[in-house]
């Protein structure tokens, strides 16, 4: 569904636009603007952080005749009053070079302005939550009257509603139940269609039988794949998805009252074994073990899913909190299995921290090692025939680093994504100031004013050669737009050299008033900038 915004009026943009930031971020804030918002229709909170966003109606130009630009103005000297670190402004369409240029001036007055989103933003967020379109764009009571009208409860949901809903569904559940001495009808609707559920009833005498026949004639590969990947749920239980063109057809054989029995051509069926429960959460261990017999890592895991099949059982697990899954398949007669691990998308959004000792195990999954698997008094071992997770390898390194940062700003943080290059090397660096490193910044040359009228005092001091120290008060570190304030630091060159001596000696003889000159530093030999964290006091030779 399209949103018709230049169609949208206020009073649903407004209420819409508040609805998807406060999706997208939880913890967001949306202001009652009854008497007035101050500038700020959502707001977000984060200690002593607070990021607000402005949203205007404006669907067509902003432009000072519309008087659009003063109404932003407006805004924006009003929000000051609160003091924000980030401000942004969300309208409905997309700016013209000149309207951008507009844009990018006012941080000059107001500096916590940080961008605006348009429509193209707006569409792309919208799309990810087609259920607040729904909602916003079209009537409620319509929309439950075609799902109703869907299940032929026209009438029904025409006299009294919701309340006749329940009342059919009650009935015709009670029919469900009673339709057959052998097995449990559920059923519930949603969006892929109406789902039918068949489950034996205790001492229910008749199974369903189920014969997939598959189509030979097609890619060998692919045939033989599913034929074992419908095998393997027969024998230890789980799901699989039999398609076509592999399958050909399927025959089944169940009670006569389930009306259910014959052969059928389908696009695709759908195999998963019940769930049993009995005894669960089990815990086991799960072991990297190298060629010389040597233990690399060790985790736990909480198994607490649990499918079985005629010749052994499957097992569903997690390893620190969800992060990481594990399916284990285990041969009862035989004691053995196979091990199947998979990370989580929930792992790249936990703290940097907690998403370490994922990644350090995942570090050594390498070729040729050994899984081992103890749980329940069975050890069943698995041998790494190819490297696992090869792409994930890279950020074992930087998630060190950022959980190194977080310890020492003793700041919750989740794990940034994406990661672009210069991430990493800004990752890294930081941890590096943090660790009382110096990190450097090239060889310049350096660029400063000096005060026109401590000219020759400089000169003086500067004499032919020196060292170049600058202080700051804040250094900051930037992380997927939020900024960390390190502490104060300083850059420092042991040893540098006036590049335009004589223009400034020039200047300084001429002496008066006038714009202050440039003094431009040039490092001496092989001299680099660096930056260290703390102040002149903890500047120790070099």
């Amino acid at each position: 569904m399209q949103v018709p915004w230049s169609e949208l009026g206020e009073n649903r943009y407004t209420p819409l636009v508040s609805a998807l930031l406060q999706r997208m971020y939880p913890e967001a804030e949306i202001i009652d603007g009854a008497g007035g918002d101050g500038g700020r229709d959502v707001q977000r909170r984060s200690g002593s952080r607070l990021v607000v966003y402005q949203l205007k109606y404006f669907p067509s130009r902003v432009d000072s005749r519309s008087g659009r630009r003063n109404q932003v103005m407006r805004s924006l000297r009003a929000v000051a009053k609160a003091k924000p670190d980030e401000w942004y402004l969300v309208v409905p369409t997309d700016l013209t070079p000149s309207e951008i240029k507009w844009f990018d001036g006012l941080q000059e007055k107001f500096p916590f302005v940080k961008r605006w989103y348009g429509k193209g933003w707006l569409n792309t967020q919208i799309a990810n939550h087609p259920d607040l379109q729904r909602y916003f764009l079209k009537d409620q009571n319509a929309e439950v009257l075609d799902i109703l009208r869907e299940m032929n409860a026209e009438r029904g949901v025409l006299e009294e509603g919701i309340p006749d809903l329940v009342k059919r569904v009650g009935i015709l559940a009670s029919r469900a139940y009673d339709s057959s001495a052998s097995h449990y009808l559920g059923f519930s609707s949603g969006q892929d269609g109406i789902s039918i559920t068949v489950s034996p009833k205790a001492g229910g005498a008749n199974n369903i039988e189920f014969i997939p026949r598959f189509n030979i004639k097609g890619d060998p590969e692919r045939v033989t794949s599913a034929m074992q990947e419908f095998q393997q749920v027969i024998d230890y239980g789980g799901e699989v998805t039999l398609a076509a063109p592999q399958l050909a057809d399927i025959t089944i054989t169940a009670p006569q009252e389930l009306g259910i029995s014959g052969t059928f051509q389908v696009d695709s069926i759908s195999f998963k074994s019940l769930e049993d429960t009995t005894g669960l959460p089990l815990r086991g261990t799960l072991a990297v073990i190298d060629a010389s017999g040597n233990t690399r890592r060790i985790v736990h895991v909480n198994f607490d899913r649990r499918q079985a099949g005629q010749r052994g059982l499957t097992l569903h697990g997690q390893i620190t909190g969800n992060l990481l899954r594990v399916q284990t398949r285990l041969d009862i007669h035989e004691r053995k299995g196979k091990l199947d691990i998979e990370i989580s998308q929930e792992a790249f959004q936990a703290a940097p921290a907690v998403l370490l000792p994922v990644l350090q195990f995942i570090g050594e999954l390498l070729e040729g090692r050994v899984l081992r698997m103890k749980i329940a008094g069975m050890v069943s071992e698995t041998v790494i025939r190819s490297p696992m997770f090869q792409a994930l390898r890279p950020r074992v390194a930087v998630v060190e680093d950022l959980a190194y940062i977080q310890n020492k700003l003793g700041l919750y943080f989740p794990m940034p994504e994406p990661l672009e290059s210069g991430d990493f090397h800004a990752i890294r660096n930081t941890r590096k100031l943090l660790s009382g490193e110096g990190v450097s910044m090239g060889r310049g040359p350096i660029r400063a004013h000096i005060h026109r009228h401590r000219l020759q005092n400089f000169l003086s001091m500067i004499n032919k050669g020196g060292m170049l120290y600058v202080e700051s008060e804040n250094i900051r570190f930037l992380l997927a737009d939020q900024e960390f304030n390190l502490g104060p630091g300083y850059y420092v060159c042991p040893h540098v050299e006036l590049g335009n001596r004589r223009q400034l000696l020039a200047i300084a003889r001429l002496g008066g008033n006038g714009e202050n000159p440039e003094a431009v530093f040039e490092l001496a030999d092989d001299h680099v900038i660096k930056l260290k964290l703390g102040t002149r006091q903890d500047l120790a030779p070099e």
